[in-house]
């Protein structure tokens, strides 16, 4: 994956972390961002 630092926001680069972490796609926004590991992304 290609990090642009110029382009990313917070919220972008925390998502891409948090993809990179738990190896599957996750949701950009909604309470998932801020909660972490939530019921609705188990699938």
């Amino acid at each position: 994956m290609a990090t642009r630092l110029t382009k990313n926001t917070v919220a972008e680069v925390r998502a891409m972390r948090r993809e990179a972490a738990y190896g599957k796609p996750r949701r950009m926004h909604g309470p998932a961002d801020t909660a972490g590991p939530s019921p609705f992304e188990g699938r």
